[in-house]
């Protein structure tokens, strides 16, 4: 995709997003979306009303222990239950229904993931009218039942989760973004815990690098990143080329598969453990080797 000389990147927070969402405006606002959208889902009418008034008892009636404590939660999404992500989802998600297609012409890509969004803006010619154009689509996406978002941008470079993007040469660069406090604590390897946990922690970690980061030299260096942090938890070389040599390979093999072959090979991994038995035993270090 490549972005023209006016084109900059922002991010958007939305404050609290859980807890500020009013449950008596989401419920009514939700059951009429899925009356209205339900049968795109597989959803008859009776199911729509099943499914409201399950939200109704869950955001109405959630009670939440600490201890020997316990609260009734009486505002906002009921926390640490099942529905509450596509709660929030669904409830801004109708606000954007009327907001994206007002600021296309300035807005021509946006998306979000629950309280976080992200998006590309077109400046306008005039910066004076650009500022206010700005300030009016925050003001726009600031206006439904109390929710407040937190802007940073438009800028060349933004943060957005777990990834930093950048304009370079009208394309957007990506590379991992990384808290400045983070320790870095991977798990010891005195540590009791199977050996496998050391092979999934490094083929999940190389894989992440080699899908979020777009230059090679970039990607290199946070494998070299990687393997130095580990070295520092105490492992050895011997022990862990071998392993990252693997975990390299199957990163390049993977993103060379087709999405669909991707999720073919799901789907069959998925239907083969639906034939196993599964026996879970502690794992103690002087177990016998399985």
């Amino acid at each position: 995709m490549m972005l023209p000389p006016n084109a900059s990147l922002f991010t958007g927070d939305a404050k609290s997003m859980y807890t500020n969402i009013p449950t008596d405006m989401a419920l009514p606002l939700i059951k009429d979306y899925l009356l209205d959208h339900g049968h795109q889902f597989g959803l008859s009418h009776d199911m729509v009303l099943a499914i409201n008034a399950a939200l109704e008892i869950v955001m109405n009636r959630n009670i939440v222990r600490f201890g020997d404590i316990y609260r009734w939660q009486f505002s906002g999404t009921a926390m640490g239950t099942p529905p509450a992500p596509a709660w929030a989802i669904i409830f801004f998600a109708l606000k954007e229904q009327q907001l994206i297609p007002r600021w296309n012409e300035r807005v021509p890509f946006y998306k979000r993931y629950i309280d976080d969004g992200f998006g590309i803006w077109y400046h306008h010619p005039d910066p004076v009218e650009d500022a206010r154009l700005w300030q009016a689509f925050q003001d726009d996406f600031n206006d439904w039942h109390g929710l407040e978002w937190e802007f940073v941008g438009p800028n060349d470079s933004v943060d957005f989760m777990d990834i930093t993007m950048k304009i370079v040469d009208g394309k957007i660069d990506f590379t991992l973004f990384e808290k400045a406090l983070n320790l870095y604590l991977y798990i010891p390897p005195k540590s009791a815990h199977p050996p496998g946990v050391l092979t999934g922690l490094i083929f999940g970690n190389i894989l992440r690098i080699h899908q979020l980061c777009s230059r090679d030299d970039d990607i290199n260096d946070r494998l070299r990143v990687f393997f130095r942090r580990l070295r520092h938890r105490g492992y050895s070389s011997e022990a862990l080329l071998p392993i990252f040599q693997k975990a390299v390979d199957n990163a390049k093999k993977y993103l060379r598969t087709s999405p669909e072959s991707r999720l073919a090979a799901k789907r069959a991994q998925a239907e083969e453990s639906k034939r196993r038995v599964f026996l879970h035993l502690p794992y103690h270090p002087n177990d016998p080797p399985s």
